[in-house]
């Protein structure tokens, strides 16, 4: 009894309250009244991907409070209710963009809103009565009583978005967007919470917003630079010495790239890594900023994937220079038996230390380059992510460390065994050198 007296009094708290609030619930709703881009104000119908909007609301800050009240009824803290009220959503049509919260949010929550409010409409009441005869223009106007009832007289409440499109909030963009490929969307913008709209949505006569979310002209000019990247990779690891093994290089040889095309010394597998992570990142790096119109953040993936390529670039360089014997130095570099036959392959034929670190390394590529399609951002990852490319290539460099510290001996060049014959007469009693022959008495 006493737990249903309980609830029974919070809920007549809040029919309460709604009844107490100047012109009902109703009167609360928050309306748009414009939207626009925050540096050019005459733009406020096509917005791009990137673009900061300001959201000009009116009834926002009654509704805000309201909304306090409301969830400090329901058993929150002042505190906490005043940070929940003003989680806003920004909405697309009724996609709710979660995960975008807005950068600024700018209301009178001192209260002077509703005493100008107050005063403003006293001082129209007592013009107008005091000359009865002289009409003031506005005063006792209809619609100016209105605008003062619903609208605060100071600054106008704003709302600020920033429209992004990153990893925490694509899933939403998706529902808006058939594809995060398409150039534009046309559409109406509501404000609300993650679990409904609270406003109508922007513009109400019919009318429609466009947001672009690609360029064509960039779109064209990040695939060609893409291109271009990968091609100019291919072209300088096969003419030159980029992606191919040095640490054996004669001595007195000539520079490098005068000796390349004669020698064609072996591709290395720790180059060949470091390019293709190169290509992956900074190729995703481009399109996306051709696409978005401004630079992404570098995610801590990316930075790690190109730390571990290029820690294994310097340490596989290290060991095989530590380990370097004299006489292959002299001879000159491992002749190449083709690109894929030399990252997979070491002295002994098919290594499956390098053919692993080949398979993970176009597999994490993959998903590194879908999720940039499915996202238009750079992919954050998981620790555990991260670790299976650095244990791969760890494993690649211990091994290799233990080969260079191991001198293998061919089977060809062991010692032949002594002819049975020869044994036979060193052992033999009756056999004697032939200078001794030579010099015993007849």
């Amino acid at each position: 009894m006493h737990i249903f007296l309980k609830k029974a009094g919070s809920l007549l708290a809040v029919v309460a309250l709604l009844a107490g609030l100047p012109g009902g619930a109703r009167a609360q709703q928050p309306v748009i009244e414009r939207v626009y881009v925050t540096d050019d104000p005459r733009q406020d119908s096509v917005f791009a991907l990137g673009s900061t909007i300001v959201l000009e609301v009116r009834g926002l800050n009654r509704w805000l409070r309201f909304q306090e009240e409301l969830l400090v009824h329901q058993g929150l803290t002042p505190e906490k209710a005043h940070d929940k009220a003003r989680d806003l959503v920004l909405y697309i049509d009724d996609a709710p963009l979660v995960g975008m919260p807005p950068l600024a949010l700018y209301v009178d929550e001192s209260g002077a809103d509703s005493v100008l409010t107050a005063r403003a409409l006293a001082k129209a009441q007592a013009q107008a009565a005091a000359d009865s005869t002289v009409a003031t223009p506005g005063a006792a106007d209809p619609v100016l009583q209105v605008l003062l009832d619903e609208y605060p007289i100071g600054v106008p409440d704003k709302v600020i978005f920033k429209l992004r499109r990153d990893v925490s909030n694509y899933n939403y963009w998706d529902i808006v967007y058939d594809s995060p490929w398409d150039y534009s969307h046309a559409g109406r913008l509501g404000l609300g919470y993650e679990d409904r709209v609270f406003t109508e949505l922007h513009p109400r006569r019919g009318n429609t917003i466009r947001v672009e979310l690609i360029q064509p002209a960039t779109l064209w000019v990040a695939i060609l630079g893409t291109i271009g990247l990968g091609l100019g990779l291919l072209v300088l690891g096969r003419r030159s010495w980029l992606l191919r093994t040095t640490a054996s290089t004669p001595v007195g040889a000539g520079s490098p790239a005068a000796t390349v095309g004669a020698l064609q010394p072996a591709f290395s597998l720790a180059k060949v890594q470091m390019a293709w992570w190169t290509f992956v990142i900074l190729g995703s790096f481009l399109v996306i900023y051709c696409v978005s119109g401004e630079m992404p953040d570098i995610s801590t993936t990316s930075l790690a994937l190109l730390g571990i390529s290029g820690g294994t670039t310097a340490l596989n360089a290290l060991i095989t220079s530590g380990s370097a014997d004299p006489a292959t130095v002299a001879a000159g570099p491992q002749t190449s038996r083709g690109w894929l036959t030399d990252i997979v392959s070491d002295d002994h034929g098919l290594s499956l230390n390098r053919l692993q670190q080949v398979v993970i390394s176009l597999m994490m590529g993959y998903f590194f380059v879908r999720t940039v399609y499915n996202t238009v951002a750079m992919p954050v990852w998981t620790d555990n992510q991260i670790l299976l490319l650095g244990i791969s290539n760890a494993t690649y460099l211990g091994l290799k460390w233990q080969e260079s510290r191991t001198p293998s001996v061919p089977v060809d060049t062991a010692p032949p065994p002594a002819p049975a014959a020869a044994s036979s007469q060193a052992t033999s009693p009756d056999f004697l050198p032939a200078t001794d022959a030579a010099t015993s008495p007849a």
